[in-house]
Formats: structure tokens, sequence, C-alpha cells
């Protein structure tokens, strides 16, 4: 990482242990800040369905193997999976939407 970088990892930490959840993903254990989407009613077969997403914001070097689709997540004893990764070139962090599994 450079200098941005690590200033950007730094500054991270300090709102994670400020505002900072614990999450579970994969089993491994992280912090995270999180957003509630709003609910969105879709389309389902004979009628329509409820869906609520998540937004997680973390710390990417936190991961042995960066998530993927459908792994499962854990906020608080509910249980979630992974629909999104975000990764921007040359940040610290990763953003990962997720929906009750």
């Amino acid at each position: 990482m450079n200098e941005v970088q690590e200033a950007m990892a730094e500054a991270f930490v300090e709102m994670l242990e400020a505002f900072g959840v614990p999450v579970t993903v994969n089993g491994e254990s992280h912090e995270a800040t999180m957003s509630q989407n709003d609910v969105v009613i879709e389309d389902a077969e004979g009628g329509f369905m409820k869906s609520a997403s998540i937004s997680l914001k973390m710390l990417s070097s936190g991961f042995s193997t960066l998530p993927t689709f459908k792994d499962p997540v854990s906020i608080d004893g509910e249980s979630y999976a992974v629909v999104g990764v975000n990764r921007k070139p040359n940040s610290p962090t990763l953003s990962i939407e997720v929906e009750p599994a």
C-alpha cells in the first residue's frame, strides 16, 4: 500500500472502532460498517416478494480469500448470503451486499 492507502486504512479502522459491528463471513470474524438499503418489492411467481439488502464495508486485508456470491454471512445471529462484492482499485476497503438467506 502507498501512503494514501495506509492513511485511508488507518482512518477506516478508527471508524470501525467507533461504529463497527461484528460480522462473520465464511467463518472468518470481521468488523464492518453497516447500512440497510430500502426494501424492494420484486415480482415473484403468484405475487410479490419483499427483498431487503444490507451493505457492509470492511477492510479487504482481513480476508484470507475474498467473498463470492452466496457465501454465508452472519450478523447478530441472523443468516445472510452475499449477493455482491465491490472492490475499488487502490482502496483498502471492500463493500459486500448481503440479503437474508
